[in-house]
């Protein structure tokens, strides 16, 4: 056991990204890094939990213990540098608070419009809250990040706003309005894009040539599968990890019109369902769409370690009890 707790704390450690005190010890750093490589884990939905080469701690629109299915304890996650929102929908960031509890020295990446309702929701502590536009680039000691704007998925309803009994547009419409997409770059290189909403042609040049290591792709039964391949092809990513689910049991439910939407290939539509119906229903489709990046598809809250060299992608041992950091 006080090796794991070793572990964690040198991890935590690695991620730290203030400038390097001495030649000496920024030359440990840099051999550090050269010894490390891109570990992650799909924790549900469109959460992400990644540790890059370089050490940092990135989480990507954690949903922790509130998820309404493949739910992830706070506890389980021992580090955290950068909190990444897509936007604010509460399958998104409904655990924000508790992690800025835990992690006082995060620092929480999200759309320019939705900052102020996020804090205003959740009272957060704002002084490392960063509001992002469009081709906006952060530079850190350990690593870099770019954002883009994006759009929520579409319904066939519609997407409407609604504002609440003061006339607050109210979070949900927050979410819809100001989403963002991420590039994460390490300091070795290493290239992670977090992407997600509506296929649009225009994300198709914007992105062009990025040629990230992994792109976590949001899939959705009411995208334009034929547009999200041509973005995947013009983007140029060397591994394709699909997520998300837009497929809700409570859609059926309660809103049994709503599921017309889907096509009959991914019913059900119970969550479980997804991994064995919807990602290779949307493979066939990306394929026939001009596809050709490898696409995997990660099991929920496992952990896997990227080898850049041949693009591999192994699992590795489970993280022991109580942590939430990978061995080895």
């Amino acid at each position: 056991m006080n090796s794991v707790k070793l572990l964690m704390a040198t991890l935590c450690i690695g991620a730290v990204s203030t400038p390097a005190k001495s030649e000496k010890s920024d030359g440990h750093r840099e051999k550090h890094i050269a010894n490390r490589t891109l570990n992650f884990r799909w924790l549900n939905n469109a959460g992400f939990e990644i540790v890059l080469p370089g050490g940092a701690h990135v989480l990507i629109d954690p949903w922790l213990d509130s998820a309404e299915f493949h739910p992830v304890s706070l506890a389980q996650i021992a580090c955290a540098d950068y909190i990444l929102l897509s936007h604010i929908h509460a399958d998104h960031v409904a655990d924000i608070r508790r992690i800025q509890q835990k992690f006082p020295d995060v620092r929480i990446f999200v759309g320019s419009l939705s900052a102020e309702p996020l804090a205003k929701a959740y009272n957060l502590d704002t002084s490392k809250l960063y509001k992002v536009s469009d081709g906006q680039e952060f530079r850190f000691d350990d690593v870099t990040i770019k954002s883009f704007a994006g759009r929520h998925t579409e319904s066939k309803s519609g997407n409407y706003l609604t504002w609440d009994q003061q006339g607050n547009l109210t979070q949900a419409s927050w979410g819809t309005l100001d989403l963002y997409q991420y590039l994460i770059t390490d300091r070795d290189g290493t290239k992670f894009l977090v992407w997600g909403g509506t296929p649009s042609v225009d994300n198709a040049y914007r992105l062009k040539g990025l040629r990230p290591d992994i792109a976590v792709v949001h899939l959705s039964p009411k995208q334009d599968f034929a547009v999200l391949a041509r973005i995947i092809s013009a983007i140029e990513p060397k591994i394709v990890m699909p997520h998300h689910y837009d497929i809700w049991p409570t859609i059926l439910r309660n809103k049994p019109a709503e599921a017309v939407q889907f096509p009959a290939e991914v019913q059900p539509v119970e969550p479980d369902t997804v991994i064995g119906k919807m990602m290779p229903f949307a493979e066939k489709k990306l394929r026939n769409g001009g596809m050709t990046a490898r696409y995997f598809t990660p099991d929920h809250n496992r952990w896997y370690r990227y080898i850049r060299k041949g693009h591999a992608i192994i699992p590795i041992p489970s993280p022991d009890e109580g942590t939430g950091s990978p061995k080895g």
